[in-house]
């Protein structure tokens, strides 16, 4: 794959907001009830999340898979 061959990161949303949803974070708990009701999650929701992660992992060169969810 493209990210292995390269050394990027592949950022998978789908399982990133699984993570996201068990941390801390005050907006985990509207991402888990979002999530449990089958909605989509909100723009609001994705943006902080990212941010969380840009604040937390360093890895370089990212692949993006399942953004944007909204258009």
């Amino acid at each position: 794959m493209i990210h292995e061959k390269f050394g990027y990161f592949f950022f998978e949303m789908g399982q990133k907001l699984r993570n996201f949803a068990r941390t801390d974070h005050p907006l985990a708990v509207t991402l888990q009830q979002d999530m449990q009701a089958g909605r989509l999650v909100s723009d609001d929701i994705i943006e902080a999340m990212l941010k969380h992660y840009q604040n937390e992992h360093h890895e370089g060169a990212i692949i993006f898979d399942g953004i944007p969810r909204t258009f």
